[in-house]
């Protein structure tokens, strides 16, 4: 169906907020509702990456049968190319080719999961903890969706889970901890993890924590940082000496994913602003996110230095040296811990491995960083390019 349109409204709190999933050919086309109380499970990617494609095609298939939601998946593609991958994997749900959705969101690493979930006056993205495109991470989305279906909540609040106290067989403790030790599944070992701190005292819960933060991350795992991110994540909620318990998404994430939702001015603004990033030298770059800056948590800014990331990472084609010297620098003013982790993961497109100077400079970040869960991970990840070359 070429030139198809299809748009979903998501209607917040104080304004409107519209997502156009656009394509330039459909295939399975769905229709879409308004007013809509389903999930939508949105899918961005390339046929080009290697991936374990007919099981997670078969996971999304599974998600799709569900009645409260909806898959589709979007590429940038043109339908030459997209058209033999629907076919060659039978694909049930909605699947487009040239999308232009990842360009508005600022969304600069593929494959990416994109949940909105909207209903009469509200709308939200589900705090799950996928982050990349693999087959655990979708049946942990399907765990946080059957979660939200039966609780909802619009806290932004972290859950905390005190230890039951009731006594706990010695063989169902070992079991979980193997299996959060030493399972292939990356899903599995989050799920032990989580099971533990429900279970276990903070002491020997943080043990444990520490044991997986201190080994490999599973086979199935090909982005470490996402891993450790979680373990972190699962470490500060049962640690007791942290008060403070911290959400999964960072402020930019939030912003990206519609949690904090920006008015329909803001949203106006944003886009005239991010339109002249595609031919802006360097040097304006630079100019442009040391002006968002000035007010670092504000919505508009934090929309307009995601939108940064793209333009910035382009320079790797062609100014390097100079790519390197912006990582750098923004990397110790920018506050919002996603973005900052977004700038050290630049230097891996403008240094080679063996680059020593360069990681004296990100060992000096990883001894001053105190984000536990979003920057040390990626940084260790850097660290371990730069002297090894492992990618």
């Amino acid at each position: 169906m070429p030139g198809t349109l299809l748009a979903l409204l998501l209607l917040t709190s104080s304004s409107d907020r519209t997502v156009t999933l656009d394509a330039k050919h459909w295939w399975n086309p769905v229709p879409i509702q308004i007013p809509d109380d389903r999930t939508y499970v949105v899918l961005l990617f390339s046929t080009q990456l290697q991936a374990d494609w007919p099981k997670i095609i078969d996971s999304l298939h599974k998600l799709d049968s569900r009645p409260d939601v909806v898959v589709m998946a979007l590429s940038a593609e043109p339908k030459a190319r997209v058209e033999p991958f629907v076919e060659k994997h039978k694909i049930r749900f909605a699947v487009g080719a040239g999308a232009t959705l990842h360009r508005r969101l600022g969304i600069w690493h593929w494959p990416k999961l994109l949940i909105w979930r909207s209903s009469p006056g509200r709308a939200s993205s589900l705090d799950c903890p996928v982050q990349e495109l693999t087959v655990e991470g979708l049946r942990e989305l399907e765990r946080a969706l059957e979660a939200q279906t039966s609780q909802p909540s619009d806290s932004k609040s972290p859950p905390t889970t005190q230890p039951t106290g009731s006594a706990v067989p010695p063989a169902e403790l070992n079991a979980l901890r193997r299996q959060a030790l030493q399972a292939d599944d990356f899903a599995d070992r989050v799920r032990a993890l989580r099971r533990l701190r429900e279970m276990l005292p903070p002491e020997p819960f943080l043990a444990i924590c520490d044991e997986m933060l201190a080994g490999d991350p599973p086979p199935s795992s090909s982005y470490p940082p996402s891993y450790y991110r979680r373990i972190e994540y699962e470490r500060q909620l049962g640690d007791p000496s942290v008060r403070e318990k911290r959400p999964f998404f960072c402020p930019s994430e939030q912003v990206l994913f519609g949690t904090q939702p920006m008015g329909a001015v803001d949203r106006v603004a944003v886009e005239l602003r991010a339109a002249a990033y595609e031919d802006m030298p360097p040097e304006a770059l630079l100019a442009e996110y040391m002006r968002c800056l000035e007010e670092p948590d504000s919505p508009v800014s934090l929309m307009l230095r995601v939108r940064l990331q793209e333009p910035l990472e382009k320079l790797a084609n062609t100014h390097k040296a100079l790519l390197r010297d912006i990582s750098l620098e923004l990397f110790t003013l920018e506050p919002d811990p996603a973005l900052r982790s977004a700038c050290v993961l630049h230097l891996m497109l403008a240094c080679p491995p063996g680059d020593i100077d360069t990681a004296r400079h990100v060992e000096q970040f990883l001894e001053a960083e105190a984000d536990r869960i979003n920057v040390r991970p990626v940084i260790r990840y850097v660290l371990e390019y730069l002297y090894t070359g492992v990618d």
